[in-house]
C-alpha cells in the first residue's frame, strides 16, 4: 500500500500525503484507501485522542 510506504519515511500530513501521492488535493480515494491502515492499527496520529483535530500528523506504527 502506497500510503504506509510514505508513511515510513516520515509522519506527514494527509495533505502533504496527498501531494506525495502526486494528486493535486484530497481525494475520496485517498480517505478510502487510508481507513484500513488506520482501524488496524498500523498508521497512528501524534494526537490520538482527537483524530480530528487541523494539524494531525500520521504516523507508521513500529512493527
Amino acid at each position: 500500500m502506497r500510503v504506509l510506504e510514505e508513511l515510513a519515511d516520515e509522519p506527514m500530513s494527509k495533505a502533504h500525503l496527498s501531494g506525495k501521492l502526486a494528486q493535486k488535493q484530497l481525494s475520496g480515494h485517498l480517505n478510502k484507501e487510508s481507513r484500513l491502515p488506520v482501524a488496524d492499527g498500523s498508521v497512528g496520529f501524534t494526537v490520538p485522542e482527537k483524530p480530528r483535530i487541523r494539524h494531525q500528523v500520521w504516523l507508521a506504527a513500529l512493527v
